[in-house]
């Protein structure tokens, strides 16, 4: 009597984790922290300075299938224009760790 395999589970897929530090009428403050494989829901980023705590490689996927990689070093800070809807995905081997000042 042969046995029958056990249908595969999908993969789930851990999200990124965002605490809010500071939120007024200038700034946002987020720490942001993604594990290897993890995504962001859909985001759209307004103008920001961040430091990468823990760097490591995010790629950005654009509605229509576009992507774009941005790698972080550690303790590496950058400026970022502002970006239209996407998801940012860890695609990288190690947990990323954020901290990004939103302008508004």
């Amino acid at each position: 009597m042969k046995k029958k395999a056990k249908a595969a589970k999908p993969a789930k897929i851990s999200k990124a984790v965002m605490n809010d530090i500071l939120d007024n009428a200038r700034v946002r403050v987020v720490e942001v922290t993604m594990k290897p494989g993890s995504e962001s829901d859909s985001v759209e980023l307004p103008v920001r300075v961040t430091r990468a705590l823990k760097g490591g490689t995010l790629t950005r996927i654009f509605p229509g299938g576009k992507k774009e990689k941005i790698t972080f070093k550690t303790g590496e800070v950058k400026f970022g224009e502002a970006v239209s809807s996407h998801v940012v995905k860890n695609s990288g081997r190690g947990t990323i760790h954020l901290y990004s000042v939103f302008l508004k």
